[in-house]
């Protein structure tokens, strides 16, 4: 969907580099309600856009109370997850330099 697209694209103005506060704190503002409504529920395919989020949020210089933010929101994501949806965050796992839990 269209959460999906814009958060690729955030991802790629900041791969190999350091993306502002403000411009990570943005998409959520933007995520539409069906996907928050989605996400609420639990719906996989949401929660794993969430943890792309949080890989998105790790290439971010983040304030002091934001820090370890971004490896506790995928670890989350992991865990709110079935094991056949698992594999979809092995990319945020791995981007963050965080082992996968055992099913």
């Amino acid at each position: 969907g269209a959460e999906t697209g814009l958060l690729k694209n955030y991802i790629v103005l900041v791969e190999g580099g350091v993306c502002v506060v403000e411009t990570s704190l943005r998409w959520p503002a933007l995520a539409s309600d069906e996907f928050l409504t989605c996400l609420k529920r639990g719906c996989p395919k949401a929660v794993v856009v969430l943890g792309f989020y949080g890989v998105f949020l790790g290439r971010t210089a983040l304030p002091w109370f934001l820090e370890g933010w971004p490896a506790y929101l995928v670890r989350a994501v992991e865990i709110n997850l079935r094991d056949n949806w698992r594999v979809w965050v092995e990319w945020p796992l791995e981007t963050l330099r965080l082992e996968s839990i055992p099913g």
